[in-house]
């Protein structure tokens, strides 16, 4: 009885939630993306076969025709990623007054040193520990190089000489980094529409945004990316600004969640375009609420560090290792078990050793919540 009076006497909105310093669960939704993505690739990584690469795990094969964008969990979690990045970088952006050096240093901070450590631990440690070659052949191997000039330069993904050659899915080191690139496209456009003031007019971003979405509905493909086949990624992290610009008009209401979804699910047609967009902002809508109304309190994992960024780099290598010792004889449901029990230290290591000590070079704190974590 208490709590229907406060839904139908108290209303909080978005903006309140992020002007206050209380916390929040938007680190540990994080984290659970970052173990979505995991519990997917365990399967996948597993059961995949030359004739069938990407098998689904056992949940997700009996939700895609169900979700927006035919996502699995996986695709869910990197929806989770990308919408929270979305808000926090635009909220980050915007509380530094627009200073580009300040907002491009917070960002190259976050995501570059964790990933090129990744990069260095997969080429130069885990690789001549598990190839086939010799020391010599491997560090002369044009592959190895191939490998980490792709890498580097976000040109795209490949494996390791002489590495995970018996694995199911073959040879990639880390499938996971193919979203970095996107990620940092992405960081590009908020500094592209704060240089252009689009954030400070945001009528301005929603015209752009209702433009892009309306093509991608006609056409089935994003004009933001070298990639014009994914559409996905940009539309949730674009539905975080615009949660981020449009704070204080979003109110936070499980009722209003409860109704919308079960009008999307009573209409829903699969594959349609414009029902993909709809379920994302359903999506986004509830991400909000799991992560700021104020009755549901995860675990504020975020008081011991932000491990999602470190179990999402690491998650995939760890996997293939898996498989490659236990010579494919696990199961899906044994990898998920063996891969938390090893990632999650490692991520905990990347989080005190690499990621915590860059983020301290960091001339100032930009937001009043979690955002120096994005």
């Amino acid at each position: 009885m208490h709590l229907s009076r406060h839904f139908q006497t108290k209303r909080v909105s978005l903006g309140e939630c992020l002007q206050q310093r209380h916390p929040n669960n938007l680190d540990c939704l994080r984290v659970i993306a970052a173990f979505l993505v995991l519990f997917g690739h365990s399967f996948t990584l597993i059961f995949s076969t030359p004739q069938y690469i990407f098998p689904h795990d056992p949940i997700s094969a009996k939700i895609l025709s169900k979700t927006p964008f035919q996502e699995g969990l996986p695709g869910l979690g990197l929806h989770i990623f990308f919408f929270v990045s979305g808000l926090l970088v635009t909220q980050s952006f915007i509380n530094n007054n627009g200073r580009i050096f300040s907002f491009l240093k917070a960002r190259i901070l976050r995501i570059i040193p964790a990933y090129l450590v990744c990069i260095l631990v997969l080429s130069f440690i885990l690789g001549p520990l598990l190839t086939s070659l010799s020391f010599s052949d491997y560090i002369k191997s044009p592959e190895l190089w191939t490998f980490v000039e792709l890498h580097l330069t976000f040109s795209g993904l490949s494996g390791l000489p002489g590495v995970f050659t018996g694995n199911p899915f073959g040879s990639f080191a880390n499938g996971s980094l193919w979203t970095i690139p996107y990620e940092l496209q992405l960081y590009g456009w908020v500094l592209l529409f704060g240089f252009l003031r689009f954030l400070r007019y945001r009528s301005a971003f929603f015209i752009v945004f209702a433009y892009l979405v309306f093509l991608y509905c006609n056409s089935g493909k994003s004009y933001l990316f070298i990639d014009p086949e994914i559409p996905r990624l940009w539309i949730f992290f674009f539905l975080g600004i615009i949660s981020c610009l449009y704070a204080e008009k979003i109110f936070l209401s499980p009722t209003i969640l409860v109704i919308s979804a079960a009008f999307l699910a009573i209409t829903w047609k699969t594959g349609n375009p414009w029902f993909d967009v709809a379920g994302a902002i359903c999506i986004c809508y509830a991400i909000l609420i799991f992560g700021f109304f104020k009755y549901f309190k995860f675990i504020d994992i975020g008081r011991a560090g932000d491990f999602s960024y470190g179990i999402y780099l690491y998650a995939f290598p760890v996997q293939q290792t898996l498989i490659y010792f236990f010579k494919n004889s696990l199961n899906g449901w044994l990898l998920v078990l063996f891969a938390t029990v090893v990632t999650v230290p490692v991520a905990v290591i990347s989080w005190y050793l690499v990621e915590k000590p860059a983020l301290r070079l960091k001339a100032s704190r930009a937001g009043h919540i979690t955002a120096h974590k994005t």
